[in-house]
């Protein structure tokens, strides 16, 4: 339970701190939304992969975040972000453990489990 706590209060600190902006689904058999689906979002120009939800974020300095997340949490997902040229860098937040990656080829690729998440910064 300590673990879980750790894992959640981290991203929610960043989230509260945000407005949510819509989302971006990728699925097959796409969940009917209240909003009009996004497709983009700030530095990320598409979302591939396997069904996924994409949380879309920003916070009162205008900086972006995206919240990563298979559609069902009986099954992990491998995702990929198509993201704008200029991006060079991203934060990577899984649980309470923090990384700065070097974008490759304008994209970002993830493999996420089952019930898991990853908040990325731009």
């Amino acid at each position: 339970m300590k673990k879980l706590n750790a894992d959640i209060r981290m991203t929610g600190k960043i989230l509260l701190d945000c407005d949510a902006v819509g989302v971006i689904q990728t699925a097959a058999k796409p969940f009917p939304l209240f909003a009009p689906e996004m497709k983009s979002f700030g530095p990320v120009l598409r979302v591939t992969g396997e069904d996924n939800i994409t949380g879309c974020f920003k916070d009162k300095k205008g900086k972006y975040y995206v919240l990563i997340s298979p559609l069902t949490p009986d099954k992990g997902a491998d995702v990929t972000l198509q993201l704008d040229k200029k991006m060079k860098y991203v934060t990577l937040i899984k649980g309470d453990c923090t990384q700065k990656v070097k974008i490759k080829n304008n994209r970002i690729e993830q493999s996420i489990g089952m019930g898991e998440a990853v908040l990325i910064a731009f």
